[in-house]
């Protein structure tokens, strides 16, 4: 009886859990723009969603994903000046 209630009343959540579900969907909106810029081969911008990600949930995943980008631009700067 209390789902139908909360269903139908049209009464929003908590302001705690509203401020919870719009960091996750914040974490998880930087996170996928991350790994989508690291696909296309934008490293400074996805270095800059995974920090922003991680700053607000620790993810071990994400975590990967930024360490991924540091080491991909280390060898692309490393290949630039050996072709210089």
């Amino acid at each position: 009886m209390g789902f139908f209630k909360s269903f139908f009343s049209g009464k929003s959540d908590s302001p705690a859990n509203e401020k919870q579900k719009n960091e996750q969907k914040n974490f998880e909106i930087f996170k996928y723009d991350g790994m989508r810029a690291q696909r296309m081969g934008r490293t400074d911008y996805a270095i800059k969603c995974f920090t922003e990600a991680l700053a607000i949930q620790e993810d071990f995943e994400t975590m990967g994903y930024l360490a991924q980008v540091y080491t991909q631009t280390n060898w692309t700067r490393r290949t630039n000046c050996w072709n210089a």
